[in-house]
């Protein structure tokens, strides 16, 4: 793992994301959807440091419902080749908010409390990120194999025009080297090329062209 930034986070911030000290709250939306973990506490304490003056700038509504977003995980094993040999299990991580609601209705709700676009891509980066370290801590308490997980997430170009603030995300964070898959949208112009060269030349991260559009 490259060391980006030494100095950026202090001791405090390397111990809430550590798996034995991680602090997981529940949330409870109505049925039918399930309870899911959620990590309020670790989500404000990262982004006021990561991008200080726009949390700063964000009414408190604002905060309480930008650190409550939390992450679902949908299976994508259906798209991959059968194998009986291989333990690999793909999983997309999409975006939800604490009443369950999805991405879709999550940007709504951030321009109607006027929440800029890159602390909600932030916000569930590090969501996604938590989650995963989460889900790895109770397999190891629960004594279970650990398979060879597979996860994707996007990025957009409100990652790639805060390129400094994504490197010191990402150093808090080494797993992402060997778990995730970065997925590139087709509608990224020519022009963030050479910053996406660099963060995958500089960081080991590893893209995918994201297929949706």
């Amino acid at each position: 793992m490259n060391q980006i930034s030494d100095g950026f986070w202090s001791e405090t911030a390397w111990q809430v994301v550590e798996p034995e000290h991680l602090a997981c709250s529940v949330a409870t939306p109505l049925p039918p959807s399930l309870p899911f973990p959620c990590f309020p506490d670790v989500v404000s304490e990262l982004l006021g440091t990561l991008l200080e003056e726009e949390w700063s700038s964000l009414s408190e509504r604002a905060r309480q419902y930008l650190k409550w977003l939390a992450i679902k995980a949908e299976s994508i094993d259906a798209l991959a080749p059968k194998s009986p040999q291989s333990p690999t299990k793909g999983f997309e991580l999409l975006a939800m908010d604490r009443s369950g609601q999805s991405f879709g209705r999550i940007v709504k709700q951030c321009k109607e409390l006027e929440i800029p676009s890159v602390l909600l891509r932030f916000s569930s980066l590090i969501a996604t990120f938590l989650t995963i370290r989460l889900l790895r801590r109770q397999m190891k308490i629960d004594n279970q194999p650990m398979p060879a997980l597979m996860f994707t997430q996007n990025v957009d170009a409100d990652y790639l025009n805060y390129p400094r603030a994504l490197k010191n995300l990402l150093q808090l964070f080494p797993e992402y080297q060997s778990l995730f898959y970065f997925e590139v949208n087709e509608l990224i112009t020519p022009d963030y090329l050479p910053t996406i060269r660099n963060l995958s030349q500089d960081l080991g991260i590893r893209l995918a062209l994201d297929d949706s559009n």
